[in-house]
């Protein structure tokens, strides 16, 4: 009731205080509608790329002319094929990751070669440190999923279709 709210005591900081307070709290709302609008910029600009590119097919390293193709105009140098063209060799090739019985947590060790897990993907290249590795004898048994330098690694379980490149700084993973 109006009564019981009248009685209760609210411990207030001196108004100074208020005032700091409110001034920070201001700033931080200015921060985030700045953060906001530089959001809805980048938004912007990255939709106009990817029309220029993947749309308009005018990308840097394209003459900008465009050829025929059974699905209509592609850009000129590019052919329509099947996956399976151009991933028959090891240098080329998809395959997937080991999982369930191959790798076993007490197998991991703090040296060797290193473990690419999900939380290194990310749409950017893979440059965090890694925290588990395998010996050389354990990569062998496991080595059909080995990813090289300049692989692009793709998630297909947990979170989907998360990306990492891994640098060419790096051997194999």
């Amino acid at each position: 009731t109006r009564d019981t709210f009248e009685q209760i005591e609210v411990t207030l900081p001196p108004l100074p205080e208020q005032q700091a307070i409110s001034a920070v709290l201001s700033s931080l709302d200015n921060k985030i509608e700045l953060l906001r609008e530089q959001n809805k910029t980048l938004e912007t600009t990255a939709q106009a790329i990817f029309k220029e590119w993947f749309v308009n097919f005018n990308f840097p390293g394209s003459t900008g002319k465009l050829i025929d193709s059974e699905l209509g105009e592609i850009p000129e140098g590019w052919k329509v094929g099947r996956l399976e063209e151009i991933v028959r060799n090891k240098k080329n090739s998809i395959v997937d990751g080991p999982f369930g019985t191959q790798m076993k947590i007490e197998e991991y060790q703090g040296s060797g070669v290193p473990v690419i897990e999900m939380d290194y993907l990310g749409d950017t290249f893979i440059t965090r440190g890694f925290r588990h590795f395998l010996s050389s004898e354990k990569f062998e048994e496991v080595k059909r999923s080995c990813a090289n330098a300049g692989d692009i690694i793709i998630s297909k379980t947990g979170t989907l279709g998360l990306l990492g490149i891994l640098p060419d700084d790096f051997d194999k993973a």
